[in-house]
């Protein structure tokens, strides 16, 4: 994990269809699974880049990484 400093630093990251915003949904009880989140601490305002925005859920998350932003 990058420090604080350097995640503030980088660019607003747009997917496939213009989205530049996550918003992550949970339909268990044991999600987010916890051993896979890290809080920063960091805050930014939300991005005007785009009006599109993802919804996912967690059980989707490497599947819709990859395909908006092609990360795993």
């Amino acid at each position: 994990m990058p420090p604080a400093e350097t995640i503030e630093r980088l660019p607003v990251r747009v997917g496939w269809n213009g989205g530049t915003q996550v918003n992550l949904l949970s339909a268990r009880r044991n999600e987010p699974p916890e051993d896979r989140l890290v809080r920063t601490g960091v805050r930014t305002p939300s991005s005007a880049a785009s009006d599109w925005a993802y919804a996912w859920l967690w059980r989707d998350i490497d599947a819709a990484l990859q395909t908006a932003y092609g990360l795993a």
